[in-house]
């Protein structure tokens, strides 16, 4: 079966032997890369025993043929697929992005994994949009089976590559037009995966037990897609896709043409399923797997190196030493000169500021007495505006029946009016208006005195004083409105 797929692994080899193996059944197949195509060339099919070591060489014997590849690949259900939420993780180095990832899986594995075994675990590529938290495509199984099915493989001459999950994966089969937003179905071994494909990005991954029933298989299909478009990976069950034809499922990798119209089965060495052997020439976005061999610690970690280091160590000393003091004392001269080029500019600030001191405690001095006229003048002014506002008031409070005959401002404040009226009422009223300006805001009428005279006529009239505000010091004449009785 051919899947025209990209590569990340066809810098370093064309060529792998995939073995899909679980507890009843093993499939090995060589798959190979021609031009932009992976084709499957040989393939063979057992029954499995459980135990690697035992049917991984008799499967090979069943695969025949004296030339085949010696790198190969393991896809296994003991592998478990999760997309997990991570924060920006692309200028983390791998041993905190391997960390992340091991904390996030250990929830989803059971057995040794969360009974606080090793695990091994693997991710996927999020390129671009590896600076922003978002998915991660993630795979792991416990460190034990790693090692073990490693060693397996090493006893068969072979050297294991990767370790793939064997359901998750598949969406890695679609083309970069078609991953743009699809929901990608799988189905082995009794369980059924569905994958969320957004911009060439796994969003999403549900794996769960598989009906036996078609119709009931074909029900639990439809609960896992939503409104993207539907792909079933891989040749897949005509009553599955029948009874899901409302969700017009798309097959991939598709089939080339062929001169007849009859659907081909599988042969009997051909895998049904046979995409997942060829997931080693598949995107890095939407893959996952484990690497076989466990990741060496940092160079400078590494047993050899540091007894090394500890050999070399006392010659590194007398050098490093060496080298130190020659470089502290060249520092040391260039730091002399510079501070004191450095004293001397700071010498020469000194003085200006000093000067700049003097001429500024001048002209401050020179300042006082236009501070002291400005604060004059100042006053003056918001005295003069005050006492207009007051004379406007009294100018208006009186009428033809009174005549203010003074306005007096005392020294505590008070604003004493006096004048004469021709009735009782005519001051009352005076008073009452004259209360209102906004001048004698706050400064309430006090000790008012009405006086009855009679004049030379014979003619009765009213000598009236008041006061507005609280000061009771003798007055000093503010403005002085005399006229005659």
């Amino acid at each position: 079966m051919i899947a025209r797929l990209t590569t990340p692994f066809a810098l370093a080899f064309t060529e792998v032997l995939a073995v899909e193996a679980d507890e009843g059944t093993i499939h090995v197949a060589v798959v190979a890369r021609e031009g932009e195509d992976t084709v499957v060339r040989q393939a063979a099919r057992g029954a499995a025993t459980g135990d690697l070591a035992l049917d991984l060489p008799a499967a090979l014997a069943a695969l025949g043929g004296r030339s085949r590849p010696r790198r190969a690949i393991l896809i296994t259900p003991r592998a478990t697929a999760v997309v997990l939420q991570v924060p920006p993780i692309q200028s983390l180095a791998a041993e905190r992005v391997q960390g992340l990832v091991r904390y996030e899986l250990e929830p989803y594995l059971s057995g040794a994994a969360r009974d606080g075994g090793d695990l091994a675990c693997g991710w996927g590529d999020r390129g671009a949009d590896g600076d922003r938290p978002g998915p991660l495509l993630a795979c792991g199984l416990t460190a034990a089976a790693r090692d073990e099915a490693r060693e397996a493989f090493r006893r068969a001459g072979l050297q294991l590559a990767g370790i793939y999950p064997q359901l998750g994966c598949a969406a890695a089969l679609l083309p970069q037009d078609a991953a743009q937003d699809a929901v990608v179905l799988e189905h082995a071994a009794g369980r059924l995966a569905a994958s969320r494909v957004v911009g060439g990005q796994v969003s999403r991954l549900v794996l769960q037990r598989a009906p036996g029933d078609p119709g009931d298989l074909a029900r639990a299909c439809r609960g896992l897609c939503d409104d993207a478009p539907v792909v079933v990976a891989g040749p897949a069950d005509p009553d599955l896709l029948a009874d899901s034809a409302d969700l017009a499922p798309a097959t991939w990798p598709r089939r080339r043409p062929r001169a007849t119209t009859r659907r081909p089965r599988p042969g009997p060495g051909q895998r049904a399923s046979a995409p997942p052997a060829t997931r080693w020439a598949c995107p890095a976005a939407r893959v996952a797997a484990v690497a076989a061999q466990p990741q060496r610690p940092p160079l400078h970690r590494q047993p050899a190196v540091q007894a090394l280091v500890v050999a070399a160590l006392p010659l590194l000393l007398a050098v490093g030493v060496d080298v130190v003091v020659r470089g502290r004392l060249d520092t040391a001269r260039a730091a002399a000169v510079e501070l004191q080029a450095e004293v001397d500019v700071r010498q020469r600030a000194a003085a200006a500021r000093k000067a700049l001191e003097r001429e500024r405690d001048a002209i401050v001095r020179s300042m006082d007495p236009l501070k002291a006229a400005a604060a004059e003048h100042a006053e003056a002014e918001g005295r003069r505006e005050w006492l207009l506002g007051l004379l406007r008031g009294v100018a208006r409070a009186a009428s033809a029946d009174v005549v203010v005959r003074a306005v007096e401002e005392e020294p505590g404040g008070a604003v004493r009016v006096e004048g004469v009226a021709r009735a009782e009422t005519d001051v009352q009223a005076f008073v009452r208006d004259v209360a209102a300006t906004p001048a004698l805001a706050g400064r309430p009428p006090r000790g008012a005195t009405i006086q009855r005279q009679e004049g030379r006529l014979g003619g009765v009239s009213y000598r009236f004083e008041v006061r507005f505000g609280d000061a009771a010091a003798p007055s000093r004449a503010a403005s002085d409105l005399r006229g005659g009785d």
